[in-house]
């Protein structure tokens, strides 16, 4: 029996899930409970209080019990049950025989305690019922909250999947054109690292520094600048820091930011920094994640190319010296002199040169003039640094010294201190490219007359 009411309960309840709690417990709950208490005393009187056996009151008990719950059903026991017995013909006449009626009373009661009953498990059912969607509501919640982050994952991890493989294949592109720095010429370096950095990170302006003594001077330069300095101090707050960490720069957004430097790599050749690749202007949409590690790529490369070139350079001096004296010979000497004007030249650098006669080895014979030249190039190589280039000149008392981005001043003071350590009666005269009229063939000329060396210099 009470599986079966607890069944009809649920489908009534279930049939009107859209009443709430608060409704049952407004004036319309109990209007509902009149009308269909009304509706049964109508049936009762119209079609007989036991029509074919039916109570019209237990069902309409019943459904509103089950509808509003516990109280509704209970009062709509309690007044069917006094309409039943007082107001349908049959009820004593007098409250005594009214309680002596036990059988009229046993009904009475029992439509309250079916009316109560029936309310109590509706309101379980109602209040499952409610947890129950309740629950299925939070549970699509979470459901569509996880469906659009799991969206929002896949379109994220698409995203990541092409930028990988774009980056991959820049990075494969790159490694391919970055033969272009396997020459061996330092002079083309620079160059090739400039039309590297311009190809790869659409760069639309590019300059390349390299150290000296006086701070990172430049190199060269891809792109009109209006405001690029030929030489920055080690103090600059950017290309210092990025020289002095060796660590990559990004441009970050706001009114303080350097102008003139939106990207910096270092040149790291061995275990010193030895330049930075500067990237002055690119396009906004060029400027992206990727372009700070594709410029620090660049730029060790440019370094480990760098030392390639040294060590080959290095390796073939040391094949194109005089085995006496250490000293390169005259063809070669002149050679790597035109090589470092045309540079500086190209790039507005200073140059400066030293011709050198020492008149007391000139008439030793051949032993005593190796010993002599030896003694008078390692007065040179003590007094010179590793860049400059020290050889031979046209004649056997004559010696060259090529001072790379140096002007002619600092270039007299070295000659007055080696005028100071050479042999009594040596000559020197010196000279630069200062004036950007004069050539090399035309300062040469000009160093041999004030040393009175006999002979033609070739321009």
């Amino acid at each position: 029996m009470r599986c079966a009411l607890e069944t009809i309960v649920g489908f009534v309840v279930s049939q009107r899930p859209s009443i709430p709690t608060s409704h049952r417990r407004t004036p319309l709950g109990w209007i509902d409970t009149a009308i269909g208490l009304g509706l049964a005393w109508g049936l009762s009187h119209w079609l007989g209080w036991h029509w074919i056996g039916i109570d019209w009151y237990v069902p309409v008990i019943a459904v509103i019990a089950a509808r509003f719950g516990f109280w509704h059903g209970l009062t709509a026991g309690l007044v069917a049950g006094l309409i039943l017995y007082t107001a349908g013909g049959h009820a004593p006449a007098t409250a005594l025989h009214m309680l002596a009626d036990r059988q009229g009373l046993a009904a009475g009661f029992a439509h309250v305690v079916l009316g109560a009953l029936i309310g109590l498990i509706g309101d379980v059912h109602r209040h499952a019922l409610s947890d129950s969607r309740s629950l299925v509501r939070e549970l699509q919640e979470r459901h569509d909250a996880l469906s659009a982050r799991h969206e929002s994952l896949t379109i994220a991890k698409e995203a990541t999947d092409r930028r990988i493989v774009g980056q991959a294949q820049s990075i494969s592109a790159l490694y391919e054109a970055s033969k272009t720095l396997t020459v061996l010429d330092p002079d083309a370096l620079v160059p090739a690292a400039l039309a590297l950095t311009v190809r790869f990170l659409g760069a639309e302006a590019v300059s390349l520094y390299l150290r000296d003594d006086d701070g990172l001077r430049l190199a060269g330069a891809v792109g009109e600048r209006p405001h690029r300095p030929t030489l920055v101090p080690y103090t600059d707050p950017v290309l210092g820091t990025v020289l002095r960490e060796s660590q990559v720069y990004r441009v970050q957004p706001g009114p303080g930011r350097p102008s003139g430097v939106l990207l910096a790599a270092p040149i790291v050749v061995g275990q010193a920094t030895r330049g930075v690749l500067v990237v002055e202007a690119m396009p906004f949409v060029q400027l992206t994640v990727a372009s700070p590690p594709l410029l620090a790529i660049i730029a060790d490369w440019v370094g480990h190319a760098i030392a390639n070139a040294e060590a080959y350079q290095a390796a073939v001096d040391r094949q194109s010296v005089d085995p006496r004296t250490g000293l390169a010979p005259t063809e070669r000497l002149l050679e790597r002199l035109e090589q470092e004007w045309a540079t500086a030249v190209r790039y507005k650098l200073p140059l400066a040169v030293i011709l050198i006669r020492v008149p007391a080895i000139a008439t030793l014979d051949e032993r005593a003039w190796a010993e002599g030249a030896a003694a008078v190039s390692a007065i040179l190589r003590a007094a010179t640094r590793t860049v400059d280039i020290v050889g031979h000149g046209q004649t056997t008392d004559s010696f060259l010294v090529v001072l790379p981005v140096t002007p002619t001043g600092p270039a007299g003071l070295l000659a007055g201190r080696l005028h100071a350590k050479l042999p009594a009666g040596s000559i020197l005269a010196h000279g630069g490219n200062d004036d950007p009229l004069v050539s090399l063939g035309g300062l040469l000329q000009r160093l041999r007359t004030q040393v009175s060396l006999p002979g033609a210099v070739p321009s």
